[in-house]
């Protein structure tokens, strides 16, 4: 669906307009179909639950060495991060 509405979209080609900045789930699919029907670059962004998720989930893989408690202070603060600095794409960029 994705790359019938970006990248095969005859109203968006006519007005030649491009996306450039997809905000989604973590979709690996969904990205690799745009980048290989797009001639311009598309990135991807995590919506605020979807990288709170991930966080957490990367977390509890190896939550052996990590409690559950210092799991749910990062998740927590990882949230508050993203959501104090909504709109400042660099503060929360992740090199």
């Amino acid at each position: 669906m994705a790359v019938q509405l970006i990248a095969k979209n005859p109203d968006l080609s006519k007005e030649n307009v491009r996306i450039g900045t997809l905000v989604a789930d973590d979709d690996s699919c969904t990205l690799s179909s745009l980048r290989r029907e797009c001639d311009h670059t598309v990135t991807k962004w995590s919506d605020v639950n979807h990288a709170s998720k991930n966080l957490t989930k990367g977390m509890h893989e190896i939550r052996p060495k990590i409690p559950q408690a210092v799991i749910d202070y990062f998740s927590y603060n990882f949230g508050v991060a993203l959501k104090t600095n909504k709109g400042n794409a660099q503060a929360v960029e992740i090199f």
